[in-house]
């Protein structure tokens, strides 16, 4: 079961997210809005 998920990873890149969806958040990545825009931090 290891070896299928490590080719299906290899294939597909992992199941992460980039580094800059993940500063960004995850909301924006993948349904292209903020769900709570008041809790967003500012740097």
């Amino acid at each position: 079961c290891w070896i299928a998920w490590s080719v299906i990873g290899g294939l597909f890149g992992g199941i992460r997210v980039s580094e800059k969806e993940e500063i960004q958040g995850l909301d924006i990545g993948e349904h292209g809005m903020e769900a709570y825009p008041d809790f967003a931090s500012i740097k």
